[in-house]
């Protein structure tokens, strides 16, 4: 159901990039109103209500406090940046490094329990026994390194084709022809 709720905010913020700009783009412009909504859903899924601490499992609606509150800080944290006006400068999250890492979050979070799992043998300790400071620093090496390959060997190739063949559908009918007559007439 994690997933489930990113997802799903995650599909509205790409829905609402494509449209008119509406009540959405007003509120995610409203950057102290966002930050507001984000620790106070931070602070309710840190809470008891979200479920006891630690990985002990809580009821099915102590899930659904963590799991939405999670989503509602992702959303408020992400909904600025998204919604903003196109012609917006952002001094620190536009510079070369932070664009680079951008491109490879996603990849990152798909790889990072994979950098996870070898983290531990390389530092000798079993999973959640302590020292989460090098687990993460380790954790973010491996997976940022894995996540660079994954998008230089995928994400791009598979992104430019996409560009490739959306292009192609607009071309006009006739376009193709005209490329078929000039190989033909190229032909032996």
């Amino acid at each position: 159901m994690d997933n489930v709720t990113h997802s799903l905010a995650g599909m509205l913020l790409a829905e609402w990039v494509h449209s008119p700009i509406g009540l959405p783009h007003r509120l995610a412009r409203r950057r102290v109103l966002m930050a507001v909504i984000a620790v106070l859903a931070f602070v309710v899924a840190a809470s008891p209500l979200a479920g006891p601490e630690g990985l002990i499992p809580g009821t099915a609606t102590q899930f659904a406090v963590k799991t939405s509150m999670g989503s509602l800080v992702a959303f408020a944290l992400v909904a600025p940046l998204v919604l903003d006006r196109v012609d917006t400068p952002h001094r620190l999250l536009g510079n070369a490094g932070l664009v680079t890492l951008g491109r490879w979050s996603y990849g990152l979070f798909i790889w990072h329990l994979a950098a996870l799992a070898m983290v531990f043998p390389v530092i000798g300790t079993f999973p959640f026994t302590g020292r989460m400071p090098t687990v993460l620093v380790l954790t973010l090496i491996f997976g940022f390194a894995i996540a660079a390959v994954s998008y230089a060997l995928v994400e791009s190739p598979c992104r430019e084709a996409l560009r490739r063949w959306e292009k192609r559908g607009k071309q006009p009918a006739e376009t193709p022809q005209v490329v078929d007559a000039e190989a033909d007439a190229i032909a032996p």
